[in-house]
This record gives C-alpha cells, sequence and structure tokens, in this order.
C-alpha cells in the first residue's frame, strides 16, 4: 500500500480533555494518558474507551514494559504509577511506585530496572519497586539541557534519553547488574527531541524533533546475507 492512497477513518474515541501521550502495547488496545490525570484504555475492535485509573495530576508520559502487559505513568507532580493488566507471575506491586524530584517527562521500562529522568538533567535509574539504584546527573554540565524523551529498546537492555541535539544510551550491563553509559550521539541544529520510537527487532531508531524532523539511527552491529535471500540483522 502506498501513503498516497485514500485514508479511511476506522476508530474515533472523543475524549473530555487533550490526550499527552499515547502507547500501543497489544493489538486492540491503546493507551493515552488526559490532561486531567486519568490513563485510559481505547480497545479498537469494540470502538469503545474505558478509564484505567485516574490521578490528580497530568500525564506527562506513558511507557509499558517488555511483554506490553504492564505500564508506567508518569505525572506533572512527579508521580510514577505502575499498573498491570498481567503481572506475569512477578509479583511486583501496582499503584503509585515512586515519586521523582520532577516531572519524569523522560520515562523508560527496562527489563531490570526504571529508568526516569526531567527537567533538573538527573536521569535515575529505579529498581523494581521503586528504590533509587544508579544516579547520572548531568546538572553541571552547561551544554546539557532538559530530558524530554526516553525510549527502551524491545529486548529492554537499552534506553534511550533525548534532551536538546543531543541523544544519550545506556546499555544495561548483566555482568555489574548496572547501567553503563555509551557514547552520546550529539546532532547540532537538530533542537529538541521530542519524540523516540524503536523498530520491533531493535535495528532502527526514530527521532521526532520540536522543529518538525523525524531522524532515523542505524542500530545494528553489523548485517550479512544469507544464500542471497535473508539479510540477517545482529
Amino acid at each position: 500500500e502506498e501513503w498516497g492512497e485514500k485514508k479511511v477513518i476506522c476508530n474515533k474515541f472523543v475524549q473530555t480533555s487533550a490526550v499527552i501521550c499515547l502507547l500501543w502495547p497489544a493489538e486492540h488496545a491503546i493507551i493515552f494518558g488526559i490532561a486531567e490525570g486519568k490513563v485510559r484504555l481505547a480497545n479498537t475492535k469494540t470502538n469503545k474507551s474505558s478509564t484505567i485509573y485516574g490521578t490528580e495530576s497530568y500525564v506527562v508520559s506513558l511507557t509499558s514494559n517488555v511483554s506490553g502487559k504492564g505500564i508506567l505513568s508518569g505525572h506533572a507532580d512527579g508521580t510514577v504509577v505502575r499498573y498491570f493488566f498481567d503481572d506475569e507471575g512477578s509479583g511486583e506491586s501496582q499503584g503509585k511506585l515512586l515519586t521523582h524530584s520532577c516531572p519524569p517527562y523522560a520515562l523508560g521500562w527496562g527489563a531490570n530496572s526504571i529508568i526516569v529522568a526531567g527537567c533538573d538533567k538527573k536521569i535515575v535509574a529505579y529498581g523494581k519497586e521503586g528504590h533509587v539504584i544508579q544516579t547520572f546527573d548531568y546538572s553541571r554540565d552547561l551544554s546539557e539541557k532538559e530530558f524530554t524523551v526516553a525510549s527502551t529498546s524491545p529486548s529492554g537492555q537499552s534506553v534511550v534519553i533525548g534532551s536538546y541535539d543531543r541523544l544519550r544510551v545506556f546499555n544495561w550491563s548483566p555482568r555489574r547488574s548496572s547501567w553503563e553509559e555509551a557514547t552520546a550521539k550529539e546532532i547540532p541544529n537538530l533542537y529538541t527531541i521530542t519524540s523516540l520510537a524503536w523498530k520491533k527487532d531493535g535495528s532502527r531508531l526514530c527521532a521526532g524533533t520540536l522543529c518538525g524532523g523525524v531522524e532515523q539511527f542505524d542500530c545494528c552491529l553489523r548485517r550479512s546475507i544469507y544464500k542471497n535471500k535473508f539479510e540477517m540483522t545482529y
């Protein structure tokens, strides 16, 4: 199909306030946060939407775990809330998980911990029950601006955090059981990065910017052709 073909609206979900952030973790379930503090679910099969939970604070960010069966929402008062559709036997708690030092605009849920960042120029890794594991402090770096968005790789082993003209990459080290920072990607004149999305196989990353640009980055280590038919991505 070509993008130039006629578009058809197949679902429409009218809301009582502005939709701030959006997540599509499962085939028929779209999760979104609205300005009045509610996190809602839109079912594309039934064409109905319902409230999963409500808070008193504006929703600034949403993210899901690797399986897509759990979600985290970040709120303007610094609160991060966790909700499971299925906890897959983990026994992890639901509800208010932690309170960050500033609104958690950059929120990522890795395989082993939760990454939170915002306007105070600090990136904090929290454990599965909300205790601080690591802190990366860039508040004295005059070239750094506030962190605006985060995205976790499909494997949950890497997190990318966007700010002004810069992408910071963190990789989970199983040997050290901690996050390690890779070389930051600096892109002059890119301006503020407002959205990030990984391809499902983790081979590419797309970044949207305040000025309307969409940048695509190749994340694979190498590619090879097998039997002249299949492209293998590492």
